[in-house]
C-alpha cells in the first residue's frame, strides 16, 4: 500500500488520482471490513506522513477506528497481541487528528524510452 501510493505520486499522479487508483484496485474487496481496515489505515498513515492526507481518506480511517478497527481479527487470530494493536490504533487515531506535516516534495520520474 505504502509503496503503491508513493509510486503513483512519483509517476506524476495527483494525490486524488493515487487514492482512486489504489481504492479502485481493491474494488469490491473494500466491502470486507478487514480489508477496508488494512487499506484505509495504511493509506491514511502514509498520506499523513507525506503531508498529503485528504479529508475523505482521513474520515474513512477514523470511522473504521471508531467502529473498533480490526480488533476482532486480532482477537481471533492473535489474542496475545490485542493490547499492542489497540495501542497502535490509538496512536494512528491521534496522528490522524493532529496537524499533518507540510507536504513532502515528490520528485516525479521522467519517462525513459524503452530499449528495443
Amino acid at each position: 500500500m505504502r509503496d503503491a501510493y508513493n509510486e503513483n505520486l512519483k509517476h506524476g499522479l495527483s494525490d486524488m488520482q493515487a487514492y482512486e487508483r489504489i481504492l479502485h484496485g481493491y474494488g469490491d474487496l473494500l466491502a470486507d471490513h478487514e480489508v477496508a481496515c488494512l487499506v484505509y489505515f495504511a493509506l491514511a498513515d502514509t498520506a499523513w506522513k507525506a503531508g498529503r492526507l485528504h479529508h475523505d481518506v482521513k474520515a474513512k480511517a477514523l470511522e473504521l477506528i471508531g467502529r473498533g478497527g480490526d480488533l476482532a481479527v486480532w482477537e481471533r487470530d492473535a489474542p496475545a497481541e490485542v493490547a499492542a494493536r489497540k495501542k497502535s490504533l490509538r496512536s494512528l487515531e491521534q496522528r490522524l487528528l493532529s496537524e499533518q506535516p507540510a507536504p513532502m516534495l515528490i520528485k516525479v520520474l521522467k519517462p525513459r524510452p524503452k530499449k528495443i
